[in-house]
C-alpha cells in the first residue's frame, strides 16, 4: 500500500520563515512589556515633592541579543535620573521605594503570556 505525502516543500519553507515571524512577535511582546513596566513604575513614583520630574526619565530600551531580546527598564542617566538608585534602593537616611522592582514583579507574568502568544500566533 503506497503512502503519498504532499506539501513537504511548503512545510520546509514555512519552518524556515517561522523563526523570523517568531522573533518579530517576540519583539512586539518585549515592547508591550517594557511599556507596561515603565508606565507602572512612573505611576508609583509620580507626585514626589523632592523629585517631580523623576517619573519622566524612566524609560526602556530593547535590543536583540543572540536568539532573544533584552529589555532594560529604568531611569536615564544624568540629571534627575541619577536619583534612581537612591529612590529605588534607599540610603542610610531614606528607605527604599522599590518602585521598579514592584512594577517588574507585577508585569512578569505578562511577558510570559506575551512570548507564549507570540509563539502561538507564529505556529
Amino acid at each position: 500500500m503506497p503512502i503519498e505525502v504532499t506539501g513537504l516543500d511548503e512545510l520546509i519553507v514555512d519552518l524556515d520563515t517561522s523563526q523570523v515571524r517568531v522573533m518579530a512577535n517576540v519583539v512586539k511582546a518585549g515592547h508591550v512589556f517594557g511599556g507596561k513596566v515603565r508606565k507602572l513604575w512612573r505611576s508609583f513614583d509620580s507626585g514626589l515633592v523632592h523629585a517631580p520630574g523623576y517619573p519622566h526619565v524612566i524609560g526602556y530600551d530593547m535590543t536583540l541579543a543572540g536568539d532573544g531580546i533584552e529589555v532594560e527598564i529604568g531611569p536615564a542617566a544624568g540629571g534627575v535620573g541619577d536619583l534612581g538608585w537612591v529612590l529605588e534602593y534607599g540610603t542610610s537616611h531614606s528607605p527604599p521605594r522599590n518602585s521598579g522592582a514592584r512594577a517588574l514583579a507585577l508585569c512578569a507574568g505578562d511577558l510570559e503570556y506575551g512570548v507564549g502568544l507570540a509563539l502561538e500566533k507564529t505556529l
